[in-house]
């Protein structure tokens, strides 16, 4: 739920989702185009045929007037609906490097087919219903609690393997079912085609980053199994949500890979996790080298001392 934040001009990001209908998709998709541009916001966003998806940054002033205005517009733009129910997030520029370099730069206001892109690889039958909503309290609960419980607990990240290289949940006891993914769009096939056992009965518990790809891999993941026993849950509002109520005293481990300027974030002084893909040295920093697969082109991690390198990710080394 959106709470307002100071307007003090600070940079900040919001991010945000909404699945829905619209009554004129192209109509919403100018009148957020002139939006964003009166306000001098920039970023991505998609208004796609099953609803919105963005990220934008900006001055916290404008971007509270833009959250202002698209909640009002959504009461006549959406078809039986609004966008009263939107949970508004909103990211501070990180303290341990220069705002320049954070900001997201440009503007790109497109119409899309899908909210998240999907259906490359097979599309997901929406009539499905997603996986239910969960807390972070009740998220954090079920992973203190994994290895006690009767019902085997397994962690499933809808992210791609870069983003995992540098933060992920871990609890004693729980194990972890996430597939390697370069794009989100392989989910469907990589389900098919790795069938991962799933114990019989078992809680699956998914997150992402904000809790968008889940609404669609929790429906994938149904499809591809097919089965009645398994508990999947989604954690809502993803890693940030959860970062927010337990900070670094919780289950995951380093930091927040995020589509935008500040590449990653984390409460605190957070566990480095990441290592060079060249030397094997702790590393985390995805900005440092912005080094690719030689073959793929997938982000790969890469420290100071080893930027330049060739260098390959563990999918095509493998």
């Amino acid at each position: 739920m959106y709470k307002r934040q100071p307007s003090d001009g600070d940079y900040r990001v919001l991010l945000f989702y909404a699945y829905c209908r619209w009554r004129d998709r192209r109509a919403f998709r100018d009148a957020q185009a002139a939006l964003c541009e009166r306000l001098g916001l920039a970023g991505r966003l998609r208004v796609a045929v099953d609803g919105l998806n963005g990220t934008l940054g900006g001055s916290g002033r404008a971007l509270e007037a833009y959250v202002a205005a698209t909640t009002a517009a959504g009461r006549s733009a959406v078809d039986g609906g609004s966008l009263d129910g939107v949970d508004w997030k909103w990211g501070e520029a990180r303290g341990d490097a220069p705002v320049a370099g954070q900001r997201l730069r440009g503007l790109r206001v497109a119409l899309a087919k899908e909210v998240v892109s999907l259906s490359s690889c097979g599309a997901v039958d929406l009539a499905r219903d997603a996986a239910r909503h969960v807390s972070p309290g009740e998220f954090h609960e079920l992973l203190r609690a994994g290895a006690a419980r009767e019902r085997a607990v397994v962690l499933f990240d809808a992210r791609n393997v870069y983003e995992r290289r540098v933060g992920l949940f871990r609890a004693p006891g729980v194990a972890d079912a996430s597939l390697p993914l370069r794009q989100f769009g392989d989910l469907p096939r990589a389900l098919r085609e790795d069938r991962k056992a799933l114990p019989a009965g078992a809680t699956v518990l998914m997150y992402c980053t904000g809790g968008v790809r889940c609404e669609q891999a929790s429906r994938a993941l149904a499809a591809a199994y097919g089965r009645d026993d398994l508990d999947v849950v989604q954690l809502a509002g993803g890693i940030h949500r959860y970062h927010e109520r337990f900070g670094a005293t919780g289950f995951f481990a380093g930091k927040n890979f995020v589509f935008d300027g500040r590449m990653a974030v984390a409460p605190g002084d957070p566990e480095v996790v990441g290592a060079c893909a060249t030397c094997g040295a702790a590393h985390d920093d995805y900005a440092t080298a912005r080094a690719r697969c030689g073959t793929c082109r997938m982000r790969v991690l890469q420290c100071a001392a080893c930027a330049g390198a060739a260098v390959a990710c563990e999918l095509c080394a493998a």
